[in-house]
């Protein structure tokens, strides 16, 4: 009887490990993201540090001033929060997206006055 415990916390083990392995994907570090827009690719360099599920982003987006994003990762559905500044006017932009294969990528929402397909790798710098 002991025997078929200690086979089924085995099994639970072998189960579980697929999806704790995809929970602890580390996203810390230099990435470089990538927005599509009617207007043409925009590309920013952002650094991310993340704190178990929770993710910050950091960055210098130019005209635009500083990246300051706060997000998450669940497995491998990942969110990026980013108020940007336009002249006094704040612009919610909400990034969605799918890490597979070191790259994530999906769909981004400005402020519901439009959208846009985003990918982020990682920097080679």
């Amino acid at each position: 009887m002991r025997a078929f415990g200690v086979l089924m916390a085995v099994l639970a083990m072998l189960v579980t490990a697929p999806a704790n392995a995809a929970a602890q994907a580390d996203l810390s570090g230099m990435w470089e993201l990538t927005v599509m827009t009617d207007q043409g690719d925009q590309m920013l360099t952002i650094t991310v540090i993340q704190d178990g599920q929770n993710l910050t982003a950091t960055g210098d987006a130019g005209e635009f001033g500083p990246i300051e994003m706060t997000g998450t990762i669940d497995g491998v559905n990942v969110r990026l929060a980013w108020e940007l500044d336009l002249q006094g006017t704040p612009l919610d932009i909400v990034f969605m997206g799918i890490l597979a294969d070191g790259v994530i990528s999906g769909s981004a929402d400005f402020g519901g006055m439009g959208e846009g397909e985003w990918t982020a790798k990682r920097s080679s710098d």
